[in-house]
């Protein structure tokens, strides 16, 4: 999944501090299409 550098930055920051999230709405359709893609392939 390509993110903007500030996207991932704050994604990098949460994973460093051991902070729990849930990546909603367009982001996480992106991903998950790209998981059915590998899926099919």
């Amino acid at each position: 999944m390509v993110l903007r550098r500030d996207l991932k930055e704050f994604i990098q920051s949460l994973n460093e501090n051991a902070v729990r999230y849930l990546i909603i709405g367009g982001y996480a359709l992106q991903d998950l299409a790209d998981i059915e893609k590998l899926e099919e392939s």
